[in-house]
């Protein structure tokens, strides 16, 4: 969508006439973006609570950007594009052709340009580049093509038609074996796949303890542990799939992580019963076995089961004693948690906590991963200080679910003005149907404090998505009118001289691609990931100053919190290695006391250990308890006790 949006400027850059053309643009994009409104307006609303993907795309050689499959295509290309010299290929190439072939190459380079620049701007680098192979792969055949066509005209002239066909035939099948011969992974992964899930070793094993699992759409939650040997059942998303076969039942992980809005949630807690977790979201990097606290989660989760992989899991949680087997067909095991008393709506019995709507899903994970927030008070967002106080004391609240439907929640009560918490997803397009309020809870759920006994709720359409709706159909109705009335909506297109160079000055769009070299090459020499790799470079050659120096721009450059986390941690780990305690010291004390990832323990054991070292400056004691009560099961604080 940027790339082709973007790149139409650079039609009307080429353009002659340029006050036509851009009134063929505007009307084009407008005509696009109203038919497109009934999903596209809903997306745009919707982009700030999805989850950005920042994982960047390391290279490992130059054959990552340029695959063997490709390389006939592109050199057939690059042959033609010398031929244009010649002016018996460069007189078949038609100015309408020709304008289009340098839109399909501006339109690769803007995509380069975007995979050089996503990581910096928040987006996903590698969901460009494709679109490089795609437009500079047509641009290449169609060039190749045409200068084929001029030169069999003079080597054939009589029999043109036919040496045209053979030529292209041979072209075609050679084509085709240089890719037969290059492609090896595809085959088999589609053979793996297509060959059904019963195919598979373990299927059989797993099928055993459907019984055990099996509930309705409106059961407790199952939660599964990821584990990467799954890929004997097909791979290591097919648990993702279990709803199907549980009578739909509900599973505590979906194919749509990035846009669901408990999904830093869902990872932390399938972490903490996974030997080997997935933490798939980078900006919300899970924890590591802890079945404890993975218990506490369950329960607030709405979760009562957990299906089991691996040794090291079935054990941890066997010796746990939270938790009764029911279900085992070695190497799965299914196990129920004892002490489940969770409900879908209640009302909240804990303290509640107001917060700041900014950067809530941060702060949601924040106080979901550590335990002294997460049993201390439950976090709301958006709401006013008041409602921290209505929780008055009375009579035991009853609350009864009336309607469950996927697009309907009735529950009755008899706890009004008293806050209630519903533990399913919060989502603009839920509305509250009754009299009451509606926000936004932690770890993202919904929150209804009702002003009468029914709680009614109903997933329907936001106002922008109904104008979306509108706007597509009205768009659409006057297309069709439009055409019926006898015009042709291309005919500027199509009459050449509007949007297609007749003439005139190249200055503009060659002004264009300069700038687009000199914004990727900016936006490459200054790459964070770049840079944080030449700091690496500099840690395996012991150079640890220059390390640090590196360390500090990736973590002044990088945008997305854990990433920011990481190469903090890193600048301290080189400063602490390069003999700077009182630097080092400084860097992990900052870590700890704003990030909440992955690092957080380490950081927290090695202020303690500095804390010997420099002969008890950095006071480090609070930084050992907090270690010892927050990640008790932690390699870091089973190794305090070595601590001298």
């Amino acid at each position: 969508l940027l790339v082709v949006g973007l790149s139409t400027a650079m039609l009307w850059l080429d353009a002659p006439d340029r006050r036509q053309a851009i009134r063929v643009l505007i009307a084009g994009h407008l005509l696009a973006f109203c038919l497109l409104a009934g999903w596209l307006w809903p997306m745009l609303e919707m982009h700030g609570i999805t989850i950005p993907n920042d994982a960047s795309f390391p290279l490992s050689s130059w054959q990552d950007l340029l695959p063997a499959t490709l390389r006939p295509v592109f050199a057939a290309g690059l042959v033609a594009l010398v031929l244009c010299d010649v002016p018996l290929v460069r007189s078949t190439i038609s100015t309408l052709q020709a304008g289009a072939l340098r839109h399909f190459f501006s339109s690769a380079g803007l995509a380069a340009l975007g995979f050089l620049a996503g990581d910096q701007l928040g987006l996903a680098d590698i969901r460009f580049f494709p679109l490089v192979w795609l437009f500079t792969a047509i641009a290449s055949g169609w060039m190749a093509g045409l200068a084929l066509s001029a030169l069999s005209s003079v080597a054939f002239p009589r029999v043109m038609g036919w040496a045209r066909a053979l030529l292209c035939a041979a072209a075609a099948l050679g084509l085709l074996g240089w890719i037969a011969t290059h492609v090896s992974a595809a085959p088999d992964w589609a053979l793996w796949n297509h060959a059904g899930l019963d195919s598979k070793p373990q299927w059989r094993n797993l099928t055993r303890t459907f019984p055990a699992m099996n509930g309705t759409l409106w059961s407790p939650r199952l939660v599964f542990e990821h584990d990467p040997a799954n890929n004997d059942i097909g791979s290591t998303r097919t648990l993702e799939a279990l709803p199907m076969f549980l009578g739909h039942r509900p599973v505590l992980e979906g194919l749509y992580m990035e846009s669901a809005l408990i999904s830093p949630a869902v990872y932390q807690l399938q972490s903490e019963l996974s030997a080997r977790p997935s933490s798939p979201l980078v900006r919300f990097p899970s924890g590591s076995l802890d079945v404890a606290f993975a218990a506490q989660h369950m329960n607030f989760l709405h979760a009562d089961t957990v299906l089991l992989r691996s040794a090291v899991a079935r054990q941890a949680v066997e010796s746990s004693g939270l938790f009764e087997k029911t279900a085992e067909s070695l190497p799965f095991a299914v196990y129920r948690l004892r002490h489940f008393d969770s409900q879908l709506a209640s009302v909240v019995s804990q303290p509640i906590r107001i917060r700041p709507e900014h950067d809530w899903m941060n702060d949601a994970f924040a106080w979901f991963r550590t335990r002294s927030r997460f049993s201390a008070y439950l976090p709301v967002y958006g709401a006013p200080e008041s409602l921290a106080n209505a929780q008055t004391a009375g009579a035991t609240p009853k609350v009864t679910v009336r309607v469950l439907d996927r697009y309907a929640l009735e529950f009755e009560t008899t706890a009004l003005g008293r806050p209630h918490l519903i533990k399913m997803a919060w989502h603009p397009r839920w509305h509250l149907r009754s009299r009451g309020e509606l926000f936004k809870a932690g770890p993202g759920f919904m929150l209804v404090v009702p002003e009468e006994p029914t709680i009614r709720l109903e997933y329907g359409y936001t106002a922008v998505g109904m104008l979306g709706i509108l706007a597509s159909g009205t768009a659409a109705l006057g297309l069709l009118v439009y055409i019926l009335l006898g015009r042709r909506l291309l005919a500027p297109l199509a009459a050449g001289p509007s949007l297609a160079r007749q003439g005139g000055s190249y200055l503009p769009l060659l002004a264009a691609w300069l700038v687009m070299v000199a914004a990727g090459v900016w936006y490459a020499t200054g790459a964070p990931e770049r840079v944080y790799s030449r700091a690496w470079e500099s840690m395996r050659a012991n150079r640890y100053a220059e390390a640090a120096a590196d360390f500090l721009l990736a973590y002044e450059r990088r945008r997305p919190q854990a990433k920011k986390e990481e190469a903090l941690f890193w600048l301290a780990k080189s400063s602490e290695l390069a003999g700077r305690f009182d630097e080092a010291a400084a860097r992990y004390r900052e870590l700890v006391e704003n990030y909440h990832g992955y690092w957080v323990p380490e950081s927290l054991y090695t202020l303690v250990v500095l804390d010997k070292v420099t002969a008890g400056k950095i006071r480090a004691e609070a930084y050992e308890i907090r270690l010892r009560e927050e990640y008790p099961n932690n390699q870091w604080a089973q190794k305090l006790d070595n601590v001298k």
